[in-house]
């Protein structure tokens, strides 16, 4: 039997400078170091950080060092050998340019415990390079309480509430017994396994707090993605509606996917690795989806996607580049004013917090014992 409460896995690549920060987090976790199984699984850096990895496994008995032989361009193959040799009852994952907040790991091992349920899950924050809180709370968890919810009855709500994979808690023997895996070689593995192990959960639990600080660079997000990128992650959605219909949820498929295809062509459009021809040669991976939103009447609401449905039926995939090329600015100013608002929903949010913890210190004013003397002699 393992002596660790929690296998906590971290993919690393090209990061060495990252890996000393990893460590460090880790080290602050009120549920104690030594309590945490720290894997840290690279995909073949020649940078130094596997040698990295390797020093601190012989530094600290509880911090493990694995090593692929090549690059697989992707988390999943290392995240996979890491989930082989993990031997904590409850797993959690750690990308090496994130972090965690120092309770995050007692409050969701602590939760899953008292619980009983087959996940705990918190809410991850969005933080700058310089260490700036941009958005506290995402929407989808805005005046949400902690609740646990019953699955499969209630999979609607837990399918809304799905920021991410990484603010989780997930029991190792439900991994173990359905064989769950990451897709590997392909982007979108990390929602893959979430749906995944999701579909396999009795209950879940949520706890109201965040657990997860992820830390945004626009460059490495948004601009660098290539056709290979947007052809495997078609695929790799495609999978994920086969993987609900296995399932006999396909009712649920259409909350997972909503506004996911317009995202993504907006995407093909920001990246400077995208031209004419590498968008024309990704498209026929989302063929697909395309056929899935106008059979569903979804397409209306996709603006690049109602644009060039007429060429897609048809397959003239260098006709659908073109105009959506043509199409780029009015596509960008959409996007403009779609972060405007949720930069203005985030502000609103941290006011609203602001206002709730005012009130809530008057009304303890108002019961403490010294103002109700003050304000008796007052009244006299």
């Amino acid at each position: 039997m393992s002596t660790f409460k929690i296998s906590i896995i971290v993919p690393t690549y090209h990061c060495v400078e990252r890996i000393n920060d990893v460590i460090s987090c880790l080290q602050q976790q009120t549920i104690g170091f030594q309590s945490l199984e720290i894997l840290l699984s690279d995909d073949g850096s020649f940078d130094g950080t596997a040698q990295k990895n390797v020093a601190f496994s012989a530094q600290y008995a509880n911090v493990f060092s694995l090593q692929l032989p090549r690059n697989s361009g992707f988390a999943g193959a290392p995240r996979n050998a890491a989930l082989h040799a993990a031997t904590a009852p409850y797993v959690m994952f750690l990308d090496s340019d994130d972090s965690l907040p120092p309770d995050a790991c007692a409050l969701l091992y602590d939760e899953i415990e008292r619980t009983k349920t087959d996940m705990a899950f918190g809410y991850c924050r969005r933080v700058s390079q310089n260490g700036t809180v941009i958005q506290e709370i995402p929407p989808a968890y805005a005046n949400i309480p902690a609740h646990i919810s019953t699955l499969p009855d209630e999979l609607e709500r837990e399918l809304i509430m799905r920021d991410s994979f990484f603010c989780r808690i997930y029991k190792r023997d439900i991994i173990a017994d359905h064989a769950l895996s990451f897709p590997e070689r392909t982007p979108g593995e990390d929602l893959y396994f979430l749906y995944s192990y999701l579909l396999q959960c009795k209950s879940v639990s949520f706890i109201a707090a965040p657990v997860y600080d992820y830390f945004t660079n626009e460059m490495s997000v948004t601009h660098n993605r290539t056709a290979f990128y947007y052809t495997q992650l078609g695929h790799c959605y495609e999978a994920m509606q086969q993987l609900f219909a296995d399932a006999g949820q396909s009712a649920h498929f259409p909350t997972i996917i909503d506004h996911i295809l317009e995202f993504h062509l907006r995407g093909m459009l920001a990246s400077s690795c995208m031209d004419e021809d590498s968008i024309a040669g990704a498209l026929p991976a989302w063929e697909w989806l395309f056929r899935f939103e106008q059979q569903n009447n979804l397409i209306a609401t996709s603006p690049l996607a109602f644009t060039i449905i007429h060429l897609v039926s048809q397959k003239d995939w260098t006709s659908c580049a073109k105009l959506m090329l043509t199409c780029a600015p009015l596509a960008r100013a959409l996007e403009t004013a779609h972060e405007k608002t949720q930069q203005a929903f985030a502000e609103a949010e941290k006011w609203r917090q602001h206002a709730a913890e005012l009130q809530r210190t008057i009304e303890a004013m108002r019961n403490s014992r010294s103002w109700r003397i003050t304000h008796f002699f007052r009244k006299r």
